[in-house]
């Protein structure tokens, strides 16, 4: 508790640093003018978004479970992932995206900004400008006593 309440306090005032632990998703937004960043820590994640230089506008933690982490369901060419953190009546989904099928096709990311389910407005990461890395996201949500539920598409404390 203590742990998670440190993590919460802190991660505003270093939103525009490094990721301590893992970066999930990194990219500048605007020209270079924004910089979005999602970071994890064990099994607390991270956003922050804001100006390039000075404190972030938004920055927000989160414990995950159900409804924070949805892997890619591997259906079709075109793979998703995304990590929603809400703040109130508003989300903020960091995604990326990319075409299976085409090597060539470049990776796709940013963040949906959402009113209950409807997406309020969009930021595209600057192409060239994107790194991430999903893979521990399973592995951390496991962690935290869920698993994924294939029939629901959503983390879960029983899965079938």
């Amino acid at each position: 508790m203590l742990r998670a309440l440190a993590f919460a306090l802190l991660a505003p005032i270093a939103a525009q640093a490094a990721c301590p632990d893992t970066t999930v998703l990194a990219c500048t937004v605007a020209g270079g003018t924004k910089v979005l960043e999602v970071c994890l820590a064990g099994s607390d994640v991270s956003y922050s978004f804001g100006p390039a230089s000075g404190p972030a506008e938004m920055a927000l933690a989160t414990r995950l479970g159900p409804g924070v982490y949805s892997p890619s369901t591997d259906q079709g060419r075109y793979k998703y992932q995304g990590l929603r953190i809400s703040n109130a009546s508003h989300a903020y989904e960091s995604w990326f995206a990319y075409d299976s099928l085409d090597p060539q096709a470049a990776v796709e990311a940013g963040v949906h900004v959402m009113d209950d389910d409807r997406v309020v407005e969009t930021a595209l990461c600057d192409p060239g400008s994107i790194t991430f890395d999903f893979t521990g996201l399973g592995p951390a949500t496991e962690a935290t006593g869920y698993c994924w539920d294939d029939s629901s598409y959503d983390w879960a404390e029983v899965c079938d």
